[in-house]
């Protein structure tokens, strides 16, 4: 598997070739803040920095190319259980793997679950989960939910959770099944 120096530059000219570099920026963001994250609670510093470098890799491609990465990889049936919004994690474990090569399940899973997160999440998803959140490019206060990440991982999955729930209340973009069931695992922790 290419080592996350080998990647970085790959990716960072995918973005860059496709006029996307605030987007770049937030992918900076991510992997800074998961680097953090995992020295701070014990996990793979450079898996959480290759989940992070690819979360975002196909945000940007239109739904129909989106859609045929997913159909290809997962079958079609997958899209149809997600929203359209976040079909780009799906997409980019598909890009990884046939594009870069990336074989490591628990990377894939980081990578698949970062926008809506799943019950049983490991360690690695959820430094990416709330890393995608907590970045410091982020344009809304997230300080108190950042140092709640850093100090209690779980604790930090719930409030992004309840944060997301609250998002997609006021705006009314459709919700995952996945996140919800994921909602439904955490939610305790904020009733402690």
């Amino acid at each position: 598997m290419k080592t996350y120096a080998e990647l970085y530059p790959i990716v960072k000219e995918r973005f860059l070739a496709r006029g996307k570099p605030g987007r770049f920026r937030h992918v900076e963001g991510v992997i800074d803040t998961a680097a953090a994250l995992a020295a701070k609670h014990g996990a793979d510093v450079e898996k959480a920095k290759i989940a992070a470098l690819l979360h975002d890799v196909v945000k940007n491609e239109n739904p129909a190319s989106l859609r045929c990465r997913i159909d290809q990889r997962y079958g079609p049936a997958e899209a149809d259980r997600w929203p359209e919004k976040l079909w780009h994690g799906l997409a980019a474990v598909a890009y990884a793997e046939t594009e870069l090569g990336i074989a490591d399940a628990d990377i894939l899973a980081a990578i698949e679950n970062h926008s809506a997160g799943r019950p049983g999440m490991s360690l690695l998803e959820k430094i990416v989960f709330v890393a995608d959140y907590i970045e410091p490019n982020r344009d809304y206060d997230n300080a108190d939910i950042r140092q709640a990440c850093f100090d209690n991982l779980d604790l930090g999955v719930a409030l992004v959770l309840r944060e997301t729930n609250h998002i997609l209340a006021r705006t009314g973009w459709p919700r995952a099944e996945r996140g919800d069931a994921a909602w439904a695992e955490y939610r305790h922790i904020l009733e402690e």
